[in-house]
Formats: structure tokens, C-alpha cells, sequence
């Protein structure tokens, strides 16, 4: 796989700056839409129940999951993957628990949202499978 940017199309929500792609998101929102015949997909790593969420419409992209905190010194981070393109799009940093983040990219230009939990203090890699890691 290739890491890199490879064609995001990004949207500005109320003024953002495009390097703001991702922010909290309503959880009765997200799970509306789940409810609603959302497309929901696992997306790792081990010790999360993290999935991506794309509404039917397919208009919007959003990772939700009960997370725990990653080992000191780790982190959490997203990917987007379009066929063997991988570009990173955020460190994730929630609290504890049920959390829902909304990722300001557009659905068509992403096959697939991974997270893997990664060394804070490096500098964002090609994601291993998230079968391999473990969140804490």
C-alpha cells in the first residue's frame, strides 16, 4: 500500500479549515442512521468495537465505537483507503466509552476507514491489519 494523499475531497462545515476532518458527532445522530440501514463496517483495532458508518445517501462518513484508552504513549489513528492508497487523516482521542466522530472527507472518494492504534510520538505509517493490535 501507498501512503499519501490521494485525492480526498474535502468539506468545510461552518468556516472549518480542511486540516479539520474530524470532529464529534451526535451519538443518537449516528445511531439513528444506523438504525435507518446505515452501511456499518468494522474497521479495528482489537479492544474497540470501532465501525465506520455511512448513511444510505451516502452524503457523510462517521467512526463510532466504545473505546478504551490505548496504551501510555500510544495513539489512535485513521486512515482512508481507496484501492492501494492509504492517506491518514486524524489522531483520535476519545474519552473512554461510547464516542461517535463525524470525518470530513467524501464517501466516494474512500473504499474503506481503518484505525490502528500506533506510537504517539511517530509519525503516521502505512496501517498494519487492525486484527494485529490491541487498543489497551
Amino acid at each position: 500500500m501507498l501512503l499519501g494523499v490521494v485525492g480526498l475531497s474535502l468539506m468545510n462545515d461552518n468556516g472549518n479549515t480542511p486540516s479539520q476532518l474530524l470532529t464529534k458527532a451526535d451519538l443518537a445522530q449516528v445511531n439513528q442512521l444506523k438504525a435507518q440501514n446505515a452501511r456499518v463496517t468494522p474497521i479495528g483495532p482489537v479492544g474497540t468495537d470501532a465501525e465506520e458508518v455511512e448513511p444510505p445517501d451516502e452524503t457523510e462518513l462517521y467512526v463510532t465505537g466504545t473505546f478504551e484508552a490505548p496504551h501510555p504513549g500510544y495513539t489512535y489513528r485513521l486512515y482512508a483507503v481507496r484501492g492501494d492508497a492509504v492517506t491518514y487523516i486524524a489522531d483520535l482521542h476519545p474519552a473512554p466509552g461510547l464516542v461517535a466522530f463525524r470525518v470530513a472527507v467524501d464517501p466516494a472518494t474512500v473504499d474503506q476507514l481503518v484505525l490502528t492504534v500506533e506510537p504517539a510520538a511517530s509519525p503516521p505509517s502505512e496501517p498494519v491489519s487492525p486484527s494485529t493490535q490491541t487498543a489497551g
